[in-house]
Formats: structure tokens, sequence, C-alpha cells
């Protein structure tokens, strides 16, 4: 999403010319060590590489806690000045999955991939 909304930004601007290069900025808070946790360590580092040569400010290891109507306060104890916050919270497996005790693969449930019988079958 960061890397769309910067293209976007991008090539807009020139429809606002009063709007200087640097009063739009995209900062992404990643609260993990890298980007994409759920594929391979290698496609993580292409994204950020990509937002970063895209003017995308990245900071890995970041999180919010407080987010107000004009700065979001990180967990470290910085503040950003951020007039809009889009956030994209909730990509955490539920606490329930976690607590099951089953085999999970990164916070999921694995499954041997076999379709389960159908309610039907179930209810017969």
């Amino acid at each position: 999403m960061a890397g769309e909304l910067v293209d976007c930004l991008a090539s807009i601007r020139r429809f606002y010319p009063r709007v200087a290069r640097h009063e739009l900025r995209v900062t992404v808070l990643h609260d993990q060590d890298r980007l994409l946790p759920e594929l391979s360590a290698s496609l993580g580092a292409v994204a950020l590489r990509s937002l970063r040569e895209r003017g995308v400010e990245v900071r890995l290891g970041a999180r919010a806690i407080v987010i107000g109507e004009r700065d979001v306060e990180l967990a470290d104890g910085p503040h950003l000045a951020a007039r809009t916050v889009i956030s994209t919270i909730g990509t955490r497996p539920n606490a329930l999955v976690e607590s099951l005790g089953l085999p999970l693969e990164r916070g999921r449930i694995v499954v041997d991939g076999r379709r389960a019988p159908s309610m039907r079958a179930r209810a017969a």
C-alpha cells in the first residue's frame, strides 16, 4: 500500500504546484525486523529496497502507541509529525490460535492440505 501511495503522490503532484515535494512524506512503521514476514526473507528485502528507492521511509522494529491529530508517538519515545495516518493493523493471528497448542507455521495452524468432509457428509 505504501508503494502505491507514494507512486500516486508522485504522479498527481504536477496538479498541485503549491505543494512542495518535501511536504509529501510516506513513512512505514513495521514492528518486526523485516517486511513481508509471511514471505521469504529475500522478497522482504526486495520490498524494502523498492520502497526506500521510491522515497518511502521504512522504520523496522517501530511501533505506534498513540496516534494523535498531528503526530504519532512511537513506543521508543519519539514522535512523528503526521496529518494522515493509514493503518493496516490486524495481520497477527488471533491469540486463541496461539493458545490451542496446535502446530503453527508463521502463526497459522499447519494442516495437511486434504479437503475436510463437507458439513452435509458429517451430518449424515
